[in-house]
């Protein structure tokens, strides 16, 4: 069973903290241009985690990677979306729902691991 401990409790609430300030406090260019840069890191990451980590983690980065190519791919036929067009609010939530695909995608792909490794407690038929 998994428990709390304090640094991964602080960890969860810089996260949330984080990302409601980037959603909610930032203008809209300013939060684009954040999550573009965000966007750009996520790749090196998720390299390095697929070379360097072992288990779960990198099951989590394994899973990382199918969304980052469709959306690198998107981007380099369609072109950038037009973030300034209309205003920034559109893009930023475009920008906002690519992190968290490709953040659900990395967490589904750890989940499947740690269910398919698990030992389960031998039954007598």
């Amino acid at each position: 069973m998994w428990q709390y401990n304090l640094r991964s409790l602080m960890l969860v609430m810089l996260a949330a903290c984080v990302g409601t300030w980037l959603f909610f406090v930032l203008e809209g260019e300013v939060a684009v241009v954040i999550l573009s840069m965000l966007l750009a890191v996520i790749p090196g990451t998720v390299l390095a985690g697929l070379l360097y980590c072992r288990g779960n983690v990198r099951a989590f980065f394994v899973g990382c990677v199918p969304p980052m190519v469709i959306l690198t791919c998107g981007f380099i036929f369609e072109g950038p979306p037009r973030m300034f067009g209309r205003g920034g609010d559109e893009a930023k939530v475009f920008l906002l729902v690519c992190v968290a695909v490709v953040l659900a995608s990395g967490a589904a792909s750890a989940a499947i691991r740690y269910f398919a490794t698990r030992r389960l407690p031998a039954t007598d038929n």
